[in-house]
């Protein structure tokens, strides 16, 4: 758990960055400027790679693996499909502002040369807004000339150029028609010549790393495995956090490049309700469909990096140039508090999907066009019934005489109830039969509440256990394996626990997925996006006098006050074991909110950070972050000063905001959980109110079935709806390291 600098086990943090972005749409007209010169307007312009087809159609299914002679298939077409749709609704692009190139004749390293320079560098003038994407298999080649044209020779310092890796390769061994960094570079700098407001550049595949782990999932490239050239360090400069820049080349030209790993990371892909696609590119997209008039990058990478952690512990996303600019430069409209719906024949099509957070089962009101929905009455309420990337199916329900296409056509939904369907943990164990000690464990698992063992074919789990050693299991932990026990692995690779084929299976099983199934339940399921709510907090590592602090002197303040922690690494905060950090917040909404944080940490625990359970009651306010009229940050009291100690690895903060009064820090744990359900009873404990609400049943469903009682309408796991009204979240990731 963490620590309070000082004796109190308090914490910290807070959050909410709800980011809507929904920009003016520019076209390509002829503006005339003061002199009545004509001149051109600002124009938009991205080029979408998405390599999926790299497999021969002769070859043999061993020959397209990691370790075989050619790159295997990719699930590329959809990033490219849910890009385009994001900057066509969220930035205001024109279909013919985009370029996308996707098939194997498209995709070869002459025709994504030759339409960056065509499409992205000839028309380009003075003040354009230029974006690029990637998504395929990246790699590695010898820094020398042997292995293909290489402009530049020697300027790596661990001899290995970064590549993307077209449809029309030579082979896994032989990269020399592969797209190197160099070549990338001098198309940038080509690029920048032609003076462009803004250039981005994102990048959803891997340029080292391993490639020997298939997992549920599959991987976007792998490193060189070859001999290296001798390196002359005294030409060869260093790397960006990426891998495919110099280190400070892109704060140095001017544009900003987010990429899905470092240079030591394999990019996995994720499902997004049935469709396979890269795990950065779904949350960027979610990102960027979040996003507000004053978006930066540094906002948006904080989005992507968090959705990224919730799904996966080995993958880093990375962030190089202006952070701190705005996205794209561009201008955008406030967020609204509703979706559009348009009519395609006898469909109503809501124009959000699974990227945008929209689940089968919400339910909408439908409010007329061109109205603000809270000064007008419903026309009809509705229910999504198929869910794609960026749209929705709605049905109407309400009775009565049911509204025109002409009706429905610009109308405008509002959620009313969020479905988060069957949240229970899924688990393959099929293993386990093979002990006497494993069925019994089999049964155990199968009578958990928060697990769902009996999986349907297209149900992928989120955890496997196996006889001995996975399959799967990201490189270096088989060494750990407990003879002829079990390993729990999640479905990234990484490993939950070892545990030996004895009688103490079953208990070791239970303590484990319960553990895993609460952290994931508050990680993943328990997120939500009031816009009406704007909330932000950060972290500010501070000095501290310890002598006047412990003596509890009421002149104990930090000494001194350090910059704001600059993200490191590639864009990702990294703090150190005895680290201080204190927590600011910003509310720039229109409402006060009450707020609840939550420590979420690297070994699957979960704990309150502020307020405190263990403090008695304060005052109703004692949580309440006023709207801060002046935008100056309001930094906790000294008592809340939060030390950084064991577990390293990474984790998250999760901040939980409310407009009414309440404070769900006693709720995480399953004893003081227990005692707020009793004390529920008379009225007398801390989170007795807040049990009987949607928010705090959503956290105690997850406390532990142990909880579940005749006299409070607990939820059910396996079919979770809850209003999405008056409360968001937010959170906040970094790395918790030993000292160096």
């Amino acid at each position: 758990m963490r620590k309070l600098a000082l004796p109190l086990m308090l914490a910290m943090l807070l959050a909410i960055g709800v980011f809507s972005l929904h920009t003016t749409k520019a076209g390509n007209a002829i503006l005339a400027n003061a002199g009545n010169t004509l001149v051109p307007a600002q124009r938009k312009r991205a080029l979408l790679v998405g390599i999926s087809d790299y497999c021969p159609a002769d070859a043999k299914p061993a020959d397209c693996a990691p370790g075989g002679r050619y790159w295997w298939n990719l699930n590329s077409a959809p990033d490219v499909e849910a890009l385009k749709s994001a900057l066509m609704k969220d930035f205001g692009f024109q279909a013919s502002d985009i370029k996308t190139l996707t098939s194997k004749e498209e995709t070869t390293h002459k025709n994504i040369v030759d339409t960056f320079k065509s499409f992205l560098i000839k028309d380009t003038n003075s003040g354009d807004i230029v974006y690029f994407h990637y998504s395929g298999h990246g790699g590695q080649v010898p820094d020398d000339t042997l292995h293909g044209p290489n402009p530049i020779v020697g300027d790596e310092l661990d001899g290995l150029d970064e590549t993307l890796i077209p449809s029309d390769y030579k082979s896994q061994e032989d990269g020399s028609n592969n797209i190197r960094d160099d070549e990338i570079g001098m198309l940038l700098s080509d690029l920048k010549d032609k003076h462009p407001d803004s250039i981005t550049m994102t990048m959803d595949s891997c340029f080292s790393g391993s490639n020997t782990r298939g997992g549920e999932h599959l991987v976007r490239g792998s490193s060189w495995t070859g001999p290296v050239p001798k390196v002359d360090k005294a030409k060869a400069v260093e790397k960006s956090a990426s891998g495919l820049l110099t280190r400070g080349a892109a704060t140095q030209l001017g544009y900003v490049i987010m990429s899905a790993t470092n240079d030591r990371q394999v990019a996995g892909e994720t499902n997004c309700d049935g469709k396979e696609m890269g795990l950065f590119t779904c949350a960027l997209v979610t990102a960027f469909n979040g996003a507000s008039e004053n978006t930066t990058y540094r906002d948006v990478f904080e989005k992507v990096n968090d959705q990224v952690v919730r799904s996966t512990r080995n993958q880093n996303p990375q962030l190089e140039g202006a952070r701190d600019q705005r996205v794209m430069k561009l201008g955008a409209a406030p967020p609204q508090p509703y979706v559009t719906v348009e009519t395609t024949g006898s469909r109503t099509i809501l124009q959000a999907g699974r990227l945008q957070g929209m689940t089968v089962g919400s339910r909408f009101d439908i409010h007329p066009k061109g109205a603000d929905p809270k000064d007008t009455q419903r026309i009809a309420q509705a229910e999504i019934t198929r869910i794609d990337l960026t749209t929705s199916i709605l049905s109407l329900t309400s009775s009565g005489v049911p509204p025109t296409p002409d009706d429905l056509q610009l109308s405008r939904a509002v959620e009313t109830l969020h479905n988060f369907g069957d949240q229970r943990l899924r688990v393959a164990a099929n293993d386990l039969g093979q002990s006497a000690n494993g069925t019994a464990a089999l049964k155990t698992i199968t009578d958990m509440k928060l697990v769902n063992a009996a999986l349907k074919p297209t149900e992928a789990p989120q955890v496997r256990i196996c006889h001995g050693v996975c399959k799967n299991e990201l490189p270096g932990d088989s060494a750990h394996a407990v003879g002829n026990g079990f390993t729990l692995m999640r479905e990234d690779g990484s490993i939950i626990k070892r545990l030996p084929d004895d009688a103490s299976l079953g208990e070791g099983i239970r303590r484990s997925l319960e553990g895993e199934a609460r952290w994931r339940y508050v990680k993943e399921v328990l997120t939500n996006d009031d816009r009406h709510i704007n909330l932000k907090f950060r972290l500010v590592p501070v000095e501290m006098n310890p002598n006047k602090c412990q003596a509890n002197d009421p002149d104990c303040n930090p000494t001194s006050d350090k910059a704001t922690p600059e993200f490191v690494e590639g864009g990702r905060m990294v703090l150190h074991d005895e680290d201080l950090v204190q927590i600011e917040f910003l509310n720039t909404g229109s409402l006060p909110v009450y707020v609840t944080v939550l420590d979420l940490r690297s070994d699957g625990t979960i704990g309150p950070l502020w307020p405190n359970p263990e403090v008695p009651f304060g005052n109703a306010e004692e949580n309440l972050i006023k709207v801060s009229g002046d935008k100056k940050w309001q930094r906790l009291p000294w008592q809340f000063t939060i030390k950084i100690t064991e577990p390293f690895g990474p984790e998250m903060f999760k901040a939980i905001a409310t407009r009414n009064p309440a404070d769900f820090s006693a709720l995480v744990d399953p004893p003081t959980a227990a005692r707020s359900i009793r004390g529920g009873m008379r009225g007398q404990e801390r989170g007795a109110a807040e049990a009987k609400t949607e928010i705090g049943q959503l956290l105690l469903s997850a406390a532990g079935p142990q909880l579940t009682r005749g006299d409070l309408p607990f939820m059910n796991l396996g079919s979770i709806a809850v209003s999405p009204m008056n409360w968001a979240t937010t959170e906040i990731t970094f790395e918790a390291r030993p000292k160096q």
